[in-house]
């Protein structure tokens, strides 16, 4: 395994997508038990928040060590926003241009607004458009990879600060209020009490979900910080699962439901669970022995999940749905789930040997 890499952190993003995928591949069945489908949203869900949050932690690993050392000047700005422009969007670009074909196919005609998602608005400040559905999260931890740097250049030589550590937690609290503040607005003049609306108008929404990535963030400061963090990881990992188990079974259990407490959803559910994953991350991000074999293969899981994310329900479950429509028996529909499993990781892996790893190759 690269010797940069961290093994407790891929892992963590192949089991978030890994989730989102098994989520869909739950939805395929038909006529699906009441409590399964609902399992398969939470798994959806938390498997999204995962990267959000380990978004924000890898971004504070690098771009740390580059603000209090005195290197994000100008030139480091631009540095620091090239890459992460020429890291994301060629895979969304094309992810975008495969969606844009499939929507011609299926509707003859493309979908208005589609100049959105090129100039990367699409979601910012109200709910997305449906071409391409999972595009949100891509935006969101775009938008934060790029605001906390901007923010602390601009602040950075305006107030010019001594204690630069300091100073950069002060300017991710900030931002993370921001989100905060955003989404308690809205909430008190919207009045969203549906879990319809709260799922288009609030969860996929960029300016209110800002917070999740420097959540992340955050949490890596915490944990560098502060040795307690490290001392009692396997306490923040009881601490993880807890709420883990809060969010599947105590939210209905309490009956903390979006009708009686919108408040609670609206405003303090989203960073809740932010927190709930940042549990994780303390004995996650010690986790590097490990054997070389295991190491590689979940390395790989890691470099193709992206793909995996933005072309597994759009794309490949839409081409393949149109070549294989309806199932008579439960049997032939998971022939159909392995089939679309199979399909969705050759493909993604196919995009990183020839699509991905060539940009990575011109931007290290």
């Amino acid at each position: 395994m690269e010797n940069h890499r961290i093994f407790g952190l891929d892992l963590l993003r192949v089991k978030a997508v890994g989730l989102v995928l098994f989520a869909q591949c739950l939805w395929i069945f038909p006529q699906l038990n009441a409590l399964i489908a609902q399992a398969a949203s939470v798994f959806h869900f938390i498997g999204i928040e995962v990267l959000l949050v380990l978004s924000g932690f890898l971004l504070y690993l690098k771009l740390y060590p580059l603000y209090v050392n005195g290197q994000l000047d100008r030139d480091g700005l631009v540095q620091v926003i090239r890459r992460k422009l020429s890291l994301t969007l060629p895979l969304y670009y094309l992810a975008v241009l495969l969606s844009l074909l499939m929507a011609w196919v299926y509707w003859g005609h493309f979908p208005s607004g589609i100049w959105r998602y090129f100039a990367l608005v699409n979601g910012l400040v109200d709910a997305p458009d449906v071409l391409l559905p999972e595009s949100w999260a891509i935006m969101v931890l775009l938008w934060g990879s790029l605001l906390l740097p901007t923010f602390l250049w601009g602040f950075d030589r305006l107030l010019k600060p001594k204690n630069k550590s300091l100073f950069f937690i002060g300017t991710t609290i900030l931002l993370l209020m921001g989100s905060f503040f955003a989404r308690t607005i809205y909430s008190h003049t919207q009045q969203v009490s549906d879990i319809r609306v709260w799922d288009a108008a609030i969860k996929s929404v960029v300016i209110y979900r800002l917070d999740s990535v420097f959540i992340g963030v955050l949490a890596g400061w915490l944990l560098q910080r502060f040795a307690v963090f490290s001392h009692f990881k396997k306490v923040f990992l009881l601490l993880g699962f807890l709420g883990v188990l809060f969010l599947f079974a105590g939210v209905g259990f309490f009956q903390l439901l979006i009708e009686n407490h919108p408040v609670f959803w609206n405003v303090f559910y989203l960073p809740l669970t932010s927190i709930i994953i940042a549990c994780f991350l303390p004995i996650l991000y010690d986790w590097r022995s490990v054997k070389p074999t295991l190491g590689k293969l979940v390395s790989f899981g890691s470099k193709i999940s992206y793909a995996i994310y933005l072309l597994h329900f759009t794309v490949i479950l839409q081409l393949l749905q149109m070549r294989f429509n309806s199932f008579e028996t439960t049997t032939a529909t998971a022939v159909f789930v392995g089939l679309y499993v199979f399909v969705t990781i050759v493909v993604s892996t196919l995009i990183w040997f020839l699509f991905q790893k060539r940009f990575l190759a011109n931007h290290k």
